[in-house]
């Protein structure tokens, strides 16, 4: 990779997105529930809801019967935390 590259796909970014070291996420959502036992969209080793990954909504699209989000991911301490407990 250079630094003319603009968009790379990842299949397992956890890793990177823990590091911060991407600055965007598309995800693509087809309309289906998925039982207890289907894999996590990121396998991501977060224990408590104060280690969450803040996402900030950029764009969301309806393609075909998926929708498609795109958002960015924040630093923890740029977005306040509204659901303490």
């Amino acid at each position: 990779m250079n630094a003319q590259t603009e968009r790379l796909q990842i299949p397992g970014p956890a890793g990177l997105l823990q590091a911060g070291l991407l600055d965007e996420l598309i995800v693509y959502m087809a309309p289906a529930l998925l039982g207890d036992s289907a894999r996590p969209l990121l396998a991501l080793p977060l224990e408590h809801m104060a280690e969450k990954i803040p996402l900030l909504w950029d764009d969301v699209r309806k393609v075909g019967s998926d929708w498609r989000f795109t958002v960015i991911p924040q630093a923890a301490s740029s977005v306040p935390d509204t659901h303490q407990g």
